[in-house]
């Protein structure tokens, strides 16, 4: 995440002044934060929140957890985002961020992508960063190709910080997301201002993809020109989960922070530590190695050959190359040459050595092309990239406390293992149910064995995601997924399709598994059967269901035609003027901008100024401005006249009540699937007449159903009458779920403010500041205008 939010302080003194070199100061005083960084602490914020909130859910990553973050997405990007109205928000998502029902707008504006940094980081597999990024994006850029471009983005940084190389990523982007068929010289020239995901997140990709380092891909991004705070927030978030992120470059970057923005910056710290290994560009190869190290198994289609090109061009471009790698030789008192290098006990080496050897390695395959080959398929190699692994490891000191594995093997029930190491105790589980120790002295002597056990499994070698070779998706077989929890809060995770690390076997008889024993039964679990009511019974649980669905119906139309409308008419005659205000000038600084980059691109095409054709296609594209507009002012009408009725009295509405009920039961269609039309018709009059209050209108109704005859249910099948209580208990749900999104939404949501005069204060005054920062740039881009037009 910090990462996108280096990108973003970079790239904002070039949004409308692009650069196109590598050679400029990161940091000056015109650099400052943008929506991008606050939109992705926004998110971040709503991630923390969620997952606090329902931990269970997010375990399980059900929809009751998708559902709660949607929900907090919107409500921090919100509260959020209107402390801070004139950081760069476009037109839409002004509206949207200040609206009290805000709805998705089937944008696929690059905005969908710069925020998503923090799905991808806290993501735990592949199918959890598109999820999360769907998720999150969705609550506004709702258009397939909006939430492909964070998808697309989340993927990558997803791949970046799970050891993936960068052939890997590219890979996954080309097959799924975008073709990255181009180089950044090969567009540069020709490369404009574009907001939409298309144009901006297949290059901010190939920003990364190109980058010698986390500095150079800034540099890359800002350097081909157009948004370019929005290209480089990209590029940064993957860069930061690949490379790491220079000490220097990220404490500086803090600066810029003010303290809300910072508090939540800590905040994700805390919630997702960030990675301390300092060797991690290296020691990422352990794995894919591994998979062809002496006497190993074969691993899938891309590690039948060494990754030498990438391997030795990231080793070229980092950091850790010992240009006085001959003096450091002459220290250890060994020579150059591939023999001396085996002399050396691995074991015992310091990162210093151990880069010492490496470097010499590589200038010995300078001199001799081909020795590379040697020391990576002798292991040597893979055994200095351990210790440097091991080092990294050891600095940490991090001691397991937990370790989880979860087997699904299609088409038996899955499996769950646990063995948790806490207070010297070892306790083993399985698929949820503790298995029997003998005695509690024996369970702690066990402790320091089961964690020499699990130690000696070296966790920290294991690959982020095994494959099936040639990357086939196989569906039946295995799958599996491991995490592993350390003291200091970090968890390591893995999961593989068919496909396993060396060492699987060691991990399956440390947990008593026989991988031939297919028939294991994963709970010893003995379901009683309970007898089916009769007719009886189900006639009166029908009716008891009849009259519940009835009162729901009259708790719902209550909340929506009476409660509602009393909530929108209090706050439009409180906040509307305001709001109305905003909005209206809104309208005036988006068709402001809008003639500026259309009167600026006539500009650049060396063509005369047209002003009339330019305010024609500005009334075009800004129509729904306006319509919007008509819209806020016929709420406001509406709500002035609703509070010019007269009130029922107390007992009127309480009459109200009982004779809508009785109506509901006795003709909402619902409840009585038989009614014929005019039946039907009899009860939208009823409806409306609740809407309005109109009492006399209610009780001719009830008169007029009272003196008819109405269908009667008079099926005696046990089945049928099976079929419709279950369908009676599906409407009750569905109304009260309704009845939960009314609650949800504009304006139930604002009966809080109403009701707290601090609330009420607190959001006229974000009305008022955002009315003055939206005056400052209608003056703003006046001023521009008017220059264009000298």
């Amino acid at each position: 995440m910090l990462g996108a939010i280096i990108g973003d302080i970079v790239g904002s003194r070039f949004e409308f002044n692009n650069h196109r070199s590598k050679d400029f100061e990161l940091f000056t005083e015109d650099c400052f934060v943008t929506d991008d960084s606050i939109m992705t602490l926004a998110v971040a914020k709503a991630i923390m929140e969620a997952v606090k909130a329902s931990p269970e859910a997010w375990k399980a990553r059900d929809d009751r957890f998708h559902d709660l973050l949607s929900s907090l997405t919107v409500k921090y990007m919100q509260e959020i985002g209107r402390q801070y109205p004139g950081c760069g928000y476009g037109g839409r998502f002004y509206e949207w961020m200040f609206s009290d029902d805000p709805k998705p707008y089937k944008s696929y504006g690059n905005g969908a992508a710069m925020r998503v940094s923090p799905a991808g980081i806290i993501a735990e597999s592949l199918i959890d960063a598109w999820s999360l990024a769907e998720t999150v994006t969705a609550v506004t850029h709702n258009h397939k190709e909006g939430i492909k471009g964070a998808q697309a983005t989340a993927t990558s940084i997803y791949l970046a910080k799970t050891g993936a190389l960068k052939s890997e990523i590219r890979k996954y982007t080309e097959a799924d997301y975008y073709p990255l068929d181009f180089t950044i010289d090969a567009i540069r020239p020709s490369y404009r201002f574009n907001e939409t995901c298309q144009q901006t997140v297949p290059q901010a990709i190939q920003c990364f993809l190109e980058a010698a380092s986390f500095e150079d891909a800034i540099r890359t991004a800002i350097s081909l020109g157009g948004d370019s705070d929005t290209l480089a927030a990209i590029t940064g978030a993957i860069a930061g989960a690949y490379y790491g992120i220079p000490e220097a470059l990220g404490q500086k970057a803090l600066t810029y922070l003010d303290p809300r923005l910072r508090a939540i910056y800590d905040e994700w710290i805390r919630f997702c530590p960030p990675e301390r290994e300092r060797y991690k560009l290296l020691t990422k190869y352990i794995g894919k190695f591994s998979a062809r190290a002496p006497g190993g198994p074969p691993g899938p289609a891309f590690h039948t050959r060494f990754p030498h090109h990438e391997f030795s061009k990231e080793w070229y471009s980092s950091a850790f190359v010992r240009t006085n790698y001959r003096a450091g030789l002459e220290k250890m008192k060994i020579g150059q040459l591939y023999d001396d290098s085996l002399t050396m006990a691995v074991e015992g080496l310091d990162a210093e050595e151990v880069l010492t050897l490496i470097t010499a390695a590589f200038r010995h395959d300078h001199f001799d092309n081909g020795m590379l080959d040697r020391y990576l398929e002798s292991g040597i190699m893979l055994k200095w990239l351990k210790r440097l692994k091991d080092i990294d490891w050891q600095e940490r000191s991090p001691v397991i406390k937990e370790v989880e594995l979860y087997r699904s093997i299609w088409p038996m029930f899955p499996r769950q293992y646990r063995v948790s190491l806490d207070g010297g105790k070892a306790v083993f589980e399985k698929n949820t149910h503790p298995q029997n120790r003998d005695g509690e002295d024996k369970q702690q002597e066990e402790a320091a064995r089961v964690r020499r056990a699990l130690e000696d499994l070296h966790f920290e070698y294991w690959l982020a995601d095994y494959q099936p070779p040639d990357g086939l998706l196989v569906l039946d077989g295995e799958q599996w997924k491991l995490a592993v929890t350390y003291s200091d809060g970090t968890v390591f995770r893995s999961g593989g399709s068919n496909a396993y690390p060396d060492n699987w076997q060691q991990l399956l008889d440390f947990f008593g598994i026989d991988p031939s024993n297919q028939e294991e039964d994963p709970d010893d679990t003995n379901p009683s059967l309970v007898a089916a009511p009769g007719p009886e019974g189900l006639r009166a649980s029908i009716e008891e269901l009849r009259n519940e669905l009835a009162n729901q119906v009259l708790e719902r139309d209550q909340l929506l035609y009476v409660t509602c409308r009393n909530i929108e008419m209090a706050y439009m005659l409180e906040i509307g003027g305001l709001e109305y205000r905003a909005y209206e000038l809104e309208c005036a600084v988006e068709r402001l901008k809008r003639k500026m980059e259309l009167l600026q691109a006539q500009k650049n095409r060396q063509e005369q100024i047209d002003l009339a054709a330019v305010e024609e296609i500005l009334d075009m594209q800004l129509a729904r401005y306006q319509a919007k507009l008509k819209e806020k002012i016929a709420k406001m009408n509406q709500a002035i006249e609703w509070g010019r009725k007269t009130p029922l009295t107390e007992e009127d509405q309480t009459e109200v009540k009982r004779l809508y009920r009785a109506l509901v039961k006795a003709l909402h269609p619902d409840l009585n699937p038989r009614l014929e039309k005019e039946w039907l018709n009899l009860f939208h009059k009823a409806v409306t007449a609740y809407e309005k209050g109109h009492l006399d209108e209610l009780r001719l109704i009830a008169t007029l159903v009272g003196k008819q005859s109405l269908p009667q249910w008079d099926d005696d099948e046990t089945a049928a009458l099976i079929e419709e209580e279950e369908r009676l208990d599906q409407l009750i749900d569905h109304v009260k779920k309704d009845m939960r999104r009314i609650k949800s939404e504009y304006p139930y949501r604002m009966k809080s403010i109403l009701e707290n005069p601090g609330k009420l204060k607190k959001k006229r005054t974000e009305l008022e500041a955002a009315i003055q920062a939206l005056e400052e740039r209608q003056q703003l881009y006046q001023s521009k205008v008017d220059e264009l037009l000298r």
